[in-house]
């Protein structure tokens, strides 16, 4: 996509979703209405309206827009190498918000399924061990100790974080698609929260007990890793904006943690 204009008018429809025309023209305030529409012709086939006359993106035109990510992320890490310091903190954000993999799931998310459910195999193996299971983004004592019951709850565990968040972005902000990418970000974060048991198991194992600082720490940690995946994964998948996506996944959070006080799972 070579002409600017046009890209930023694929680049909004793809963050915001279906926008009418007078929303387009106040977020391209220096275009007259004939110019607006003129790209607008151009882009058919890219751009389409729905029942409401609204412009959206057509599936092409979502194909564009995602590579359109891929290529912006692809040059991200060429532009900061520039400054030494600046490029190693480029890269270490990638790592640990994982964006590289949620990108690329975002485009071909059939790919990621084998690593989803291993996933989900070695976070439940951690959960087996300390017999802990998994309530949306917290773990809770365990009542069983087979490992098929185990991984199952973990299975349902992130199905059914996926369908509330995948549920609440199509009813509420109107996004829609990206499913198979959103599973697997929730897959990958919950490996990541189990980060904190498997801390306490090392701790109880080096050690023979639970050192309250480094079971805090373990425990901020593995909640920030996790709450970073599922902005970014929400994000790549939706073709959301990073501070919508920030909202909905901390909203989240705080939905989980009412949650588990009122069935009395956890108090404070």
């Amino acid at each position: 996509m070579r002409n600017p204009v046009r890209s930023e008018i694929i680049r909004l429809l793809g963050e915001r979703g279906a926008l009418s025309f007078s929303e387009l023209r106040e977020s391209l305030p220096k275009m007259s209405v004939g110019t607006l529409y003129y790209h607008l012709e151009v882009l058919r086939g890219l751009v389409e309206q729905d029942k409401q006359r609204r412009y959206r993106l057509t599936e092409e035109g979502v194909r564009v827009f995602r590579e359109m990510l891929r290529v912006e992320d692809r040059l991200k890490p060429i532009e900061h190498l520039i400054s030494a310091p600046a490029g190693l903190i480029y890269v270490v954000l990638a790592i640990f918000s994982l964006r590289p993999i949620l990108l690329d799931a975002s485009y071909r998310p059939k790919v990621y399924y084998p690593f989803a459910i291993l996933s989900i195999l070695i976070s439940s193996f951690v959960s087996y061990s300390a017999r802990r299971t998994q309530i949306g983004m917290f773990f809770v004592k365990a009542p069983f100790k087979d490992f098929l019951l185990y991984f199952g709850a973990a299975f349902l565990n992130v199905l059914a974080m996926f369908l509330v968040v995948d549920l609440v972005l199509t009813l509420v902000f109107k996004f829609r698609g990206g499913d198979g990418s959103l599973f697997v970000t929730f897959a990958l974060a919950n490996l990541m929260l189990s980060l904190y048991p498997l801390v306490k198991l090392i701790m109880i194992s080096l050690l023979a007990e639970v050192i309250p600082m480094i079971d805090m720490l373990a425990l901020i940690a593995a909640h920030s890793w996790t709450l970073v995946i599922v902005t970014y994964g929400i994000c790549y998948s939706k073709r959301m904006r990073i501070d919508k996506a920030i909202i909905s996944s901390l909203a989240l959070m705080y939905a989980n943690v009412l949650l588990l006080f009122f069935t009395g799972l956890v108090s404070f």
